[in-house]
């Protein structure tokens, strides 16, 4: 609801607390951590927002499926290289 209402800050404070409380190897935590990332990058916070939609990135390349997951951490990292003026993001070889 604070995505859609465009409260960033608020969104991201609540998908931080979610990332913190949960388990390390529950789903939820990359699901977490990918939205908190989403909100920063609204925020103005394209650098901080790569670094966290990498590790998401990192954390679903090893798993089997999830592809549609795989391809919106792809498509934000690519809106993060837009919004950052075209700084080279850190492109694993087998990533994609």
């Amino acid at each position: 609801v604070m995505q859609a209402a465009k409260r960033w800050k608020d969104a991201a404070s609540l998908f931080l607390q979610v990332y913190n409380k949960v388990d390390e190897n529950d789903a939820l935590k990359d699901g977490a951590l990918e939205e908190h990332a989403w909100c920063i990058l609204h925020d103005g916070e394209a650098d901080a927002a790569t670094t966290e939609l990498q590790q998401v990135r990192d954390n679903l390349e090893v798993l089997d499926g999830n592809g549609e997951a795989k391809a919106r951490v792809w498509w934000r990292l690519g809106e993060c290289f837009w919004r950052s003026g075209g700084k080279r993001l850190h492109v694993q070889k087998n990533s994609i």
